[in-house]
């Protein structure tokens, strides 16, 4: 199924995609971006996301246009991925010609921006087109969605639906009354629309903090990683351990190769899910793996072998790590027993930043990133937060969360403390963190 929204303008752009930089020295061409195959927003693609296909023209050479976009983006937080020609999008390829063109783009949280070069539109200048998919419902569907349940007030789907998209525009109260609304009005008049279905399920994946969600959750699921993966991080902030465990062991045995690079970070949720159970055999063996695919997870065997009393072992593989040149590995083996850890695990952004999110909800900055944790001290704070700041300063990008929490971590001993500013259930409040020791 395909709709067509309404002709765009460059105001529309800037509302519905603020974290967007526009290139100062070209104007939005409104006819191509505007002919009825630009304007296509195909559903076949995705259920949580919409598309803003946009064409520019300019004066100034597209090289020097693309480096410039290269530079803004990673300042707003986006973050450039390469683009090898096996891994084209399908959309992309039903394009005409597209396919060739494409050679990077651009990601945040679940939106992305790819940056296509055009042969020239009108004599002398040059285009560059923006195909961009932005997580969220866009203004003109929300519209209809609302006009909908004032005819209709038990269309559940509808419901459902506004939840979604109120939440991607970062209006809490408002998602949280139509959410209340969609799951009341499903009792009745079951959601049957799968673009309904996906929407809901994607949002109580995402803050559903309530058990009773998760049949919900569970009848919309799919076996895919892109759901299956969320779903553990929600079992994780229920604190539904044996449910988490079966799923990472499910996404584990069915990982297909686009996420192979997820598999230690899989080993580790496990581990954790494992440890919390008091299966600390499996939970280690869990965690060796990850290790043994990535040297940076040493600190998380070093961890576990300590609380287990095995000492010789924990120093082995810190020697081992610090061997291999992992830098923190050298700095906690030269602190030797005052060496400390926060015990938290960052699982990356979450899947609905924006800059049209962070500025609803009331955010400075541009980036944040999701927080869980190993069974310690931290964990009742900040397990399932989302992370905006550290110590009062926005973060800016993932490079600099990294930096900024290895440098502090370098520096502290037993007892000090962090402050993080985090976004949850619709509230920013400030938590302190501390560090304790890595080895008993």
């Amino acid at each position: 199924r395909e709709t067509v929204g309404p002709p765009i303008t460059l105001a529309d752009v800037k509302r519905m995609l603020p974290d967007l930089p526009i290139y100062p020295n070209a104007e939005l061409d409104e006819r191509l971006t505007n002919l009825p195959t630009s304007r296509m927003a195909a559903s076949i693609f995705t259920e949580d996301r919409f598309v803003l296909y946009l064409v520019f023209q300019t004066q100034d050479s597209l090289e020097k246009v693309f480096e410039w976009y290269r530079r803004e983006m990673e300042q707003r937080g986006w973050r450039e991925v390469p683009l090898p020609k096996t891994q084209i999008p399908e959309w992309a390829k039903r394009i005409g010609g597209i396919g060739t063109l494409l050679s990077t783009y651009f990601s945040r949280g679940g939106n992305q921006v790819f940056f296509q070069t055009m042969s020239a539109a009108t004599t002398g200048r040059n285009s560059f087109a923006l195909h961009c998919f932005v997580v969220g419902i866009p203004d003109w569907e929300m519209k209809q969605l609302e006009e909908q349940v004032k005819r209709n007030p038990d269309d559940s789907e509808a419901w459902a639906s506004l939840a979604f998209g109120y939440f991607c525009a970062g209006k809490w109260a408002e998602s949280q009354k139509a959410l209340k609304d969609a799951l009341e009005k499903s009792k009745t008049r079951p959601i049957r629309s799968l673009r309904a279905q996906r929407r809901l399920a994607n949002l109580l994946l995402w803050v559903g903090d309530d058990p009773k969600v998760l049949p919900i959750v569970r009848s919309y699921s799919d076996y895919t990683f892109d759901f299956q993966f969320p779903l553990a991080k929600m079992l994780f902030r229920l604190k539904r351990w044996q449910e988490a465990e079966q799923t990472l062991t499910s996404v584990l045995a069915t990982l297909t190769p686009e996420y192979e690079n997820w598999r230690d970070w899989l080993h580790i949720l496990r581990g954790i899910a494992r440890w919390n159970q008091g299966k600390r055999k499996e939970a280690i063996e869990d965690f060796d793996r990850a290790y043994r695919l990535d040297r940076d997870w040493f600190v998380a065997v070093v961890w576990a072998y300590g609380q287990m009393g095995n000492l010789a072992k924990a120093k082995q593989i810190l020697q081992e790590a610090a061997k291999a040149n992992v830098p923190l590995a050298q700095t906690f083996l030269r602190k030797g027993k005052k060496a400390v850890w926060l015990g938290i695990l960052h699982v990356g952004e979450p899947y609905w930043l924006s800059g049209r999110w962070m500025e609803g909800v009331g955010i400075k900055g541009n980036w944040a990133v999701e927080i869980l944790c190993f069974p310690t001290r931290n964990a009742p704070k900040l397990n399932g937060a989302i992370v905006l700041a550290i110590n009062g300063q926005p973060i800016r990008n993932w490079q600099e969360y990294w930096e900024r929490v290895r440098a502090i971590t370098e520096k502290a001993k037993t007892g000090d403390k962090v402050t993080f500013s985090i976004w949850r259930n619709g509230k920013v409040e400030d938590v302190d963190a501390m560090f304790e020791p890595l080895l008993p």
